[in-house]
């Protein structure tokens, strides 16, 4: 799998001793399934330098752990990063280093703790009391549309009864007015 990646770039001089190199690498991983991996450490690699046996020692172990995992994903990761960096040096670009840092995990001081737990505890005050506002508010809302409905459904009510009154009046005064000697030429009085 490892060499067929790197076939395509052997015309270019540098890639003639990457070549090599894989080439010992793959020796080594068909050594390692064979042999095993403690013979494999101890034995000496000729002619690479210090990255090669970096990338060697990185080849067995992503190698140990896809044995103990039985899944080949370290292995495939390690092959996709020596694509990658073969691709730079295809392209003229120099070898990526990555270097990943461990994140530093800060403690804080007691007065930065207790700081932050003040601050937690306002916060969380500050949040009930808008909460409480909030359902307060929300009560007098609702009592207040409650009060406005009933003095609405009174007045409608009042409304009615004012209207039957000077209908009821309006349709008295017309029949006076039908028999009244005083009545203004026969015109009839509508109140309105």
């Amino acid at each position: 799998m490892l060499m067929g990646t790197f076939s395509n770039y052997t015309t270019l001089p540098k890639f003639h001793e990457m070549e090599k190199n894989i080439m010992n690498i793959a020796t080594t991983i068909d050594d390692f399934f064979t042999i095993g991996s403690d013979e494999i450490r101890n034995q000496e690699v000729p002619d690479m330098d210090n990255t090669t046996l970096k990338q060697n020692e990185k080849i067995l172990e992503a190698t140990k752990m896809a044995l103990e995992t039985g899944e080949l994903t370290p292995l495939v990761k390690e092959e996709l990063k020596y694509t990658i960096q073969t691709r730079r040096l295809a392209e003229g670009k120099e070898e990526l280093q990555v270097q990943f840092e461990d994140p530093i995990n800060l403690e804080l001081r007691p007065d930065e703790v207790e700081k932050v737990e003040r601050r937690r505890t306002q916060n969380r005050l500050a949040a009930q009391r808008f909460r409480q506002k909030q359902k307060s508010r929300g009560d007098e809302l609702q009592e207040k549309n409650q009060k406005l409905l009933s003095e609405n459904l009174r007045l409608r009510r009042e409304i009615q009864t004012l209207q039957t009154e000077r209908d009821r009046l309006n349709h008295a005064l017309n029949e006076h007015m039908a028999v009244c000697p005083y009545r203004n030429g026969g015109q009839q009085f509508i109140i309105k």
